[in-house]
């Protein structure tokens, strides 16, 4: 339930931050009031066709990072738990079949969250 809480919190925030970032990719890592780090990260190619590579780094190594992919209107669509994950620079290759459009990818590492726009072909 958790997970839940949080990740419609993400899409709430996103929805709204990436409404204002026309580039889709979150640039700062700098620390929010509420102790959360910004994870700079960026999904290639984009347009995405059958496969996309999610690059993302983290400031500080986690037990387990959370991926999850919401449409337009906000709703879960998938949801990819990553596991141990080191600090640093991070790829992950996600699956995009059966979807089609504008999404929201986002992550939750520990206290460090980011979100990226993800079309697909």
């Amino acid at each position: 339930m958790k997970k839940l809480v949080v990740i419609l919190s993400l899409i709430a925030i996103s929805l709204s931050s990436l409404a204002n970032n026309n580039a889709g990719r979150v640039e700062n890592n700098e620390s929010t009031e509420n102790n959360h780090i910004l994870i700079d990260m960026n999904i290639s190619p984009n347009p995405v066709v059958n496969f996309g590579e999610l690059e993302f780094i983290l400031e500080e190594a986690v037990d387990e990072v959370f991926i999850f992919i919401a449409n337009s209107s906000g709703k879960l669509v998938s949801s990819l738990p990553i596991g141990e994950t080191a600090a640093g620079k991070n790829t992950v290759l996600i699956n995009t079949d059966g979807l089609q459009g504008f999404y929201i990818v986002g992550i939750q590492a520990g206290n460090q969250t980011g979100t990226c726009k993800m079309y697909v072909k």
